[in-house]
């Protein structure tokens, strides 16, 4: 359609002109010279159609997975001039979706007017995304032209990755306590109440409850309970060199999934978790019982990638003393070398009880769980260290991996 407008205002004055030329009417001259000027002046007022029109977004800064939003683009005419017609487009890297492709079109912009415009975004699957910046795309008054013109400046969506219900992987620690709050009766200065009980010989007479003394006609003492904590650590193996696979299917994000789980599963319980996740950048994060520790949490898994040079060993011998003496901790990782079974028994060695979640590398570049026979020959050394081992298969979905496997892991 616009070669067809193209090629009638070329070869229409041109024939106009042959018309006039040949029978001498200064009327088809004047139409003449009308049309040729047409499009180099409708040309030149598409060009400045853009001059005037900003563009200020307005979303989230922080969505969860899966999670659906909205953007708002507010186009504002800061010009003299009436537009119309004009497509915002805004760059949307891959993970992110918009039913709209990202894009919204401003009709009508008067002189100074603004007009706010939204598009659906879909979260798809975390990470940290740089989103635009927006493209103005109008045409010419005729439709010959079409001109764009890139507009503002990036900005950083972070997407975190999605905890999904597992069962209580969790090994319990050397004292026979899972990673929580687990609770001790006891008498002494306590802040929370228990109940009460008879006196014995030898009980502190400050804690005898005298008005209920006096009503059974016996003593009386209050008993009260205290939380002691056990600690977790998740260790991300974040090596380059056994990471496989590409999108929602990729090693990576079944890692950061089950890491994020793991993480929700023993913050519930009251326990203090810490992260080591070691890449190109350091994203680890201390053992804390800060209220906001699992956004903290969440937000460094949201930005792991796995683009470690070096092995697991290595990640650990710099995070050893981070780690508090006898914490539980779980092991996400897809490599199946000596060296992940060497970090192994560094670590019941130092005696923390291990969860090891082995994401089965062959699975993930488009292998079945039995094309690699040597894999379960890992597994048994894992096992032979004293981890507690589970398989994770990128053919199967993670939830299906966990709920499968994860009540025969916890008896062993």
């Amino acid at each position: 359609m616009r070669i067809g407008k193209r090629h009638a205002l070329i070869w229409g004055p041109f024939f106009i002109f042959l018309v006039a030329f040949v029978l001498h009417v200064n009327q088809m001259f004047v139409m003449f010279a009308a049309l040729g000027l047409l499009a180099p002046v409708s040309y030149a007022l598409g060009r400045r159609k853009l001059a005037g029109i900003d563009v200020s977004r307005h979303g989230k800064s922080v969505m969860i997975a899966g999670e659906r939003g909205a953007v708002t683009l507010t186009v504002r005419n800061d010009g003299d001039l009436r537009q119309t017609f004009v497509l915002v487009r805004d760059r949307l890297p891959d993970g992110l979706e918009s039913p709209e492709g990202g894009e919204v079109m401003a009709a009508d912009l008067p002189p100074g007017g603004e007009v706010p415009l939204q598009y659906g975004l879909l979260a798809r699957r975390r990470g940290a995304y740089q989103v635009g910046p927006p493209t103005l795309v109008t045409s010419d008054y005729l439709g010959l032209a079409q001109f764009r013109r890139r507009i503002g400046d990036t900005a950083e969506l972070l997407v975190y990755p999605r905890a999904i219900p597992i069962p209580d992987l969790w090994p319990k620690s050397l004292r026979g306590r899972a990673p929580h709050k687990s609770r001790l009766r006891m008498l002494g200065q306590s802040s929370e109440f228990f109940g009460l009980r008879d006196y014995a010989p030898g009980d502190d007479m400050r804690r005898v409850a005298w008005k209920t003394s006096a009503k059974r006609g016996k003593l009386s003492v209050i008993e009260s309970e205290h939380t002691e904590t056990t600690d977790a650590v998740i260790l991300l193996d974040l090596s380059a060199r056994w990471h496989a696979g590409e999108g929602d299917g990729a090693s990576i994000e079944y890692a950061a999934v089950l890491a994020a789980s793991l993480a929700e599963e023993a913050l519930q319980r009251g326990a203090n978790v810490g992260l080591v996740a070691e890449g190109a950048e350091d994203r680890s994060v201390l053992i804390s019982s800060n209220p906001r520790q699992q956004i903290v949490l969440l937000e460094a898994l949201a930005r792991v990638a796995p683009d470690c040079d070096g092995g697991l060993m290595p990640v650990l011998a710099r995070h050893q003393r981070a780690l508090t003496p006898g914490c539980v901790i779980a092991v996400v990782s897809p490599a199946t070398d000596e060296d992940a079974v060497h970090v192994a028994g560094r670590l019941r060695a130092l005696e923390h009880p291990v969860l090891w979640c082995s994401l089965a590398p062959h699975t993930f570049s488009g292998g079945e769980p039995d094309d690699e026979p040597g894999y379960e020959g890992f597994v048994g050394r894992l096992t032979a260290q004293g981890a507690r081992v589970i398989r994770i298969y990128g053919t199967t979905p993670l939830e299906t991996n966990l709920w499968r496997r994860g009540r025969r892991v916890r008896r062993g």
